[in-house]
């Protein structure tokens, strides 16, 4: 089977590494690739400071035994992802480059890689956004092009496959901040992700494949690995504000509910107060008469 190929690969020229909730791994090498052999292992995102774990961990997808994690480059990210599992869950790590080198000589191999990195970029795209996408788009299919028009939306209807922009320009998902371009070569799209053009945009469509083969999959998956932990960034940002905002907002109910607690208590003394008062005023009158 091509799936053992791909497990002697990484046997045979890989390097053991277990994982677990106590044992975490932050996938901070852009030169490697990491094969799960027992799973399931969690993906979270972290933040980070200085390339070190400095918060909560916020789970975004698992991945099955036979499933491949890939490497990013985090040196300036304030924010990584982090593999854990359970006890006597393994991964075996096996340079980038030998894994393309194998399936450049081996079109079996290939198709595994291309099935397991598509597998990757769908996870990872629907971590991205908690917007659901839009149901009116233009379908993007490989080999390709399309021209659209200024705020016309693109997605493929399933799979993965990757748009260059050969003219204009356009924002990723929900996030109007985050501009794609020519510049940034293709960029993958998965049916959780879309693109929504700013101007008129000339779209180019290719599959997994044709980036594989193009040697272009180094740098084209780290752009993405980049506009993802942006994004990862930017919803940790809003789960921050959020979690201010709510309790602000607690914070302040509280505060009514006291004051509101003081008002009735206040109510509820205040008639007997006034009662006494009244006594008080008729017995000192009653006592002055007599008096005089």
């Amino acid at each position: 089977m091509t799936t053992d190929k791909i497990s002697s690969l990484f046997k045979k020229s890989g390097t053991a590494v277990a994982v677990s909730g106590n044992r975490p791994l932050l996938l901070d090498k852009p030169d490697s690739v990491w094969l799960v052999l027992d799973g399931p292992i969690d993906v979270s995102s972290v933040p980070l400071n200085e390339g070190v774990i400095a918060g909560t961990r916020n789970h975004l997808f698992s991945l099955a035994g036979g499933s491949l994690l890939f490497g990013m480059d985090l040196e300036d990210s304030d924010i990584g992802l982090l593999a854990t599992g359970m006890v006597g869950s393994e991964l075996i790590q096996l340079g980038f480059d030998r894994l393309l080198k194998d399936a450049d000589k081996d079109a079996n191999i290939s198709g595994m890689v291309i099935q397991k990195l598509d597998n990757w970029i769908d996870n990872l795209s629907s971590a991205l956004t908690n917007v659901a996408p839009p149901q009116r788009y233009e379908p993007l299919e490989a080999d390709t092009e399309l021209e659209l028009l200024p705020y016309g939306i693109v997605r493929p209807r399933y799979g993965v496959v990757w748009a260059c922009h050969l003219s204009g320009h356009s924002h990723f998902v929900d996030k109007t901040i985050v501009k794609i371009d020519a510049s940034d070569g293709f960029s993958p799209l998965s049916s959780a992700t879309w693109m929504k053009a700013e101007v008129a945009s000339h779209l180019q469509i290719k599959d997994t494949g044709y980036i594989l083969g193009d040697n272009a999959i180094r740098e084209s998956l780290q752009r993405f690995h980049q506009l993802a932990l942006d994004c990862l960034h930017m919803n940790a940002r809003s789960r921050a504000e959020g979690d201010q905002r709510r309790l602000r907002e607690r914070s302040e109910s509280d505060r009514r509910l006291v004051e509101d607690t003081l008002s009735q208590l206040a109510l509820a003394i205040q008639p007997e107060a006034t009662a006494h008062a009244f006594g008080d005023t008729l017995w000192l009158e009653k006592e002055d008469a007599l008096l005089a």
